[in-house]
C-alpha cells in the first residue's frame, strides 16, 4: 500500500511535470511577415507557427506584410501583444463584431509609439469591428494609436447617411446645406456599438467601431480615433463619427478619445455629426486627463466654412466607480449649430447632464429624461431642449446654472416643486416667421 509521504511525492512530480509541459507549449512568438498578412500562416511568424493562447506574441516592424486577423470563425486568445515598441507596425482585425468575435488577451497588451491597431474598413453593412478583451493591462504610449478613422459605412450608406448636400448622422444630426433634412441619430448612448454612418460624396465615409474590456488599467498616452472622413468634393456632406465604448478598471493617461465628424472643405456641403462615446471605469474615480472629443463637424457654403451649416455634437457618457446612472456629456468646442444632440426612443437618466461649449442636448420624440436624482449644468451658450420628449425632475428640484428651453405649443405640467437657483433659466426656442415655439 502506497503510504502518504509516496503519495505527496508522486504528486509534487505530476505538477512538476504539467509545469514543465506549460513551459514547453508558451513562447514569445515574433511576426516575421515574409509570406503574407495572414495571421494563421505558421512562415509568417518566428518560430513557424501562428500564435496560441498561451504564447507571448511580438509584432515589431519586421517582414514585408502587416497582419491581419480574421476572425471570421470566432474569437482569437493569446497571452500578452507587444505592438510597434520600435518600428511601425500595424495589426487589422477582420470580421469582428460586438459580440464573441473578438481578441482577447490573457495577460497585458502595450501598443508602442509606432503601434497601430485597427479593424478592415466597412461598406455597406456592419461587417468589422475591433473588439478586444485584455484580462491584465492595456497601455498605449504617445505616438500609439487605435485607429478606426473613415472604417465605418461608406459615403451613401448607414441608418444616419448623408445624401444631396447633408451630412451623416449618428450620435448626433448632420449638418445641412439644402435638400431634405437630415436623418435622426441612432445607437446606444451607455453602450454604443454602431459604426458610423457615411456622409455624400467621395471619400465621406464614417467612422468605425472600437470596443475595448479592460480588467486592470487602461493607461492611454496615445489615440483612439473613430472620426468620420471628409467629403473630398464640392457637393455633398461628411461622414459622422463612429463609436468607443471602454470598460477597465482603472484608466489614466493623458491621450486622446474622438469620434468627430467629418468636415468639408470646400464647396457647399453640410458637417458630419459626432459619433458616440462611453467610458465606464469600475474601480476607480478618475478618467485621467483624457482628452474626449465626439464634436459635430462645421458646413461649408463657398469660399468659407459657416457654422449654420454644421452638425450637431455626437454623446459622451462617463460612469466611474460609485455612479449610480452615469453623465451624460454634450460639448460642441463652443461652436453653435441648428441641430441639437437629441435623445429618441427610450427612457434615460443620469446622475448628470452637462451641455457645454454650444452642445444643444434634445429630448425627442418618444424620449424621457429622467433627472428626478440628478443634475442639470449648461453653460451660457449651451442648453437642454425639452422637444417631442418629456423631461421629469422629481417631487423637488432647483435648477442653477442650466438653461431649459422649450420647444414646440404643447403644454409641459411639472409634478414638482421647482426651484430657479442662481444662473436657473426657464426660456422657449426662437421663432421665425410663425409661432412655432
Amino acid at each position: 500500500m502506497m503510504n502518504k509521504q509516496r503519495v505527496k511525492t508522486l504528486f509534487g512530480i505530476l505538477a512538476v511535470a504539467a509545469i514543465g509541459v506549460g513551459g514547453v507549449d508558451a513562447a514569445t512568438v515574433t511576426w516575421q511577415g515574409g509570406v503574407s498578412a495572414d495571421w494563421t500562416t505558421g512562415a509568417n511568424w518566428d518560430p513557424a507557427t501562428a500564435p496560441g493562447a498561451a504564447d507571448d506574441v511580438l509584432i515589431d516592424g519586421a517582414g514585408t506584410y502587416q497582419p491581419t486577423l480574421d476572425l471570421a470563425s470566432g474569437g482569437v486568445t493569446v497571452q500578452s501583444l507587444s505592438l510597434g515598441a520600435n518600428n511601425a507596425s500595424t495589426l487589422t482585425l477582420a470580421n469582428g463584431d460586438a459580440g464573441t468575435k473578438k481578441l482577447t488577451i490573457g495577460g497585458d497588451c502595450a501598443i508602442g509609439g509606432n503601434g497601430t491597431l485597427t479593424h478592415a474598413a466597412n461598406t455597406t453593412g456592419e461587417s468589422n469591428k475591433l473588439n478586444l478583451a485584455v484580462a491584465g493591462n492595456l497601455t498605449i504610449v504617445s505616438g500609439g494609436a487605435i485607429d478606426v478613422a473613415g472604417r465605418g459605412y461608406t459615403a451613401g450608406n448607414g441608418p444616419g447617411a448623408g445624401g444631396g448636400n447633408w451630412g451623416a448622422s449618428h450620435g448626433g444630426v448632420g449638418g445641412r446645406h439644402n435638400g431634405s433634412d437630415p436623418k435622426p441619430p441612432y445607437g446606444s448612448i451607455a453602450a454604443p456599438v454602431a459604426l458610423g454612418s457615411g456622409g455624400s460624396g467621395t471619400g465621406a465615409d464614417g467612422g468605425g467601431a472600437v470596443l475595448i474590456e479592460v480588467a486592470g488599467l487602461l493607461t492611454n498616452g496615445g489615440t483612439i480615433t473613430a472620426d468620420g472622413k471628409a467629403n473630398t468634393g464640392t457637393l455633398g456632406g461628411g461622414g459622422a463619427g463612429g463609436a468607443i465604448a471602454l470598460a477597465c478598471g482603472s484608466l489614466s493617461g493623458n491621450g486622446t478619445l474622438s469620434a468627430n465628424g467629418g468636415a468639408p472643405t470646400a464647396g457647399w456641403q453640410g458637417g458630419g455629426a459626432g459619433g458616440r462615446i462611453a467610458v465606464t471605469v469600475t474601480n476607480g474615480g478618475s478618467f485621467g486627463s483624457i482628452v474626449m472629443r465626439a464634436f459635430g463637424a462645421i458646413g461649408f457654403v463657398s469660399p468659407n466654412p459657416t457654422e449654420d451649416r454644421g452638425a450637431a455634437a455626437g454623446t459622451i457618457y462617463l460612469k466611474k466607480q460609485g455612479d449610480t446612472h452615469g453623465t451624460l456629456l454634450v460639448d460642441n468646442n463652443s461652436h453653435a449649430r441648428p441641430y441639437a444632440t437629441v435623445l429618441t426612443n427610450g427612457t434615460f437618466q443620469f446622475d448628470s447632464l452637462i451641455a457645454t461649449n454650444a452642445g444643444l442636448a434634445e429630448v425627442g420624440g418618444n424620449a424621457t429624461l429622467d433627472m428626478s436624482a440628478g443634475t442639470i449644468a449648461c453653460s451660457t451658450n449651451s442648453r437642454l431642449i425639452v422637444g417631442a420628449g418629456q423631461l421629469s425632475l422629481g417631487s423637488s428640484h432647483t435648477l442653477s446654472n442650466a438653461i431649459v428651453s422649450f420647444k414646440g405649443t404643447n403644454a409641459v405640467t411639472w409634478n414638482t416643486s421647482l426651484t430657479l437657483g442662481p444662473n436657473g433659466v426657464l426660456t422657449h426656442e426662437a421663432n421665425n416667421t410663425t409661432e412655432a415655439n
